[in-house]
Formats: C-alpha cells, structure tokens, sequence
C-alpha cells in the first residue's frame, strides 16, 4: 500500500479519535450530560458510564495510528529469530 493511501488512512483514523477525544473532554466537564458521537458510519451518545470505553477506544485508535505510521515510513515491525541447533 503506498504511503499516500496509509495517510488518508491515518487521518481518517485521527478524525474519528477526535471525536472521542471531544466526548471524554465534554463528559469530563459535564457529568450529569450524554454527548453524541459521530463516527462517520455511526452515532452514539455516550456518558460519564461510558468513560473507560471511550479511553480504551482512543487507545486502541492510537495503536492503529503507530502501526500505519511505522508501514508508511518502511518498518515492518519487530523481527525475531531463534537459535537453530543441530
């Protein structure tokens, strides 16, 4: 995949992470509210319940982002070998 498409991607992805970071920051100041999510496909209204998913959510758009991140620049990640005996 060329580096053009993995940045459209990852920005895609740091829209929508956005968006949840817009939600935890609301929820944060107003407990007592819900906030509406829009991903883009889907809408969701959250609350101060909702929190851990909302952070866990953002985690794991941050790894997809470093992943993308390190395809784009030419790592392909860690590389292991063992010790072959004969």
């Amino acid at each position: 995949m060329a580096c053009v498409e993995i940045q459209i991607r990852i920005d895609k992805y740091k829209l929508i992470m956005s968006n949840y970071e817009d939600a935890l920051i609301f929820l944060s100041t107003n407990p007592r509210k819900s906030y509406s999510i829009d991903t883009g496909q889907t809408k969701e209204s959250v609350t101060v319940h909702n929190i851990g998913d909302i952070t866990s959510t953002i985690e794991t758009i941050e790894n997809i982002i470093a992943r993308l991140e390190r395809q784009c620049n030419g790592d392909t990640g860690p590389t292991f070998s063992r010790a072959v005996w004969q």
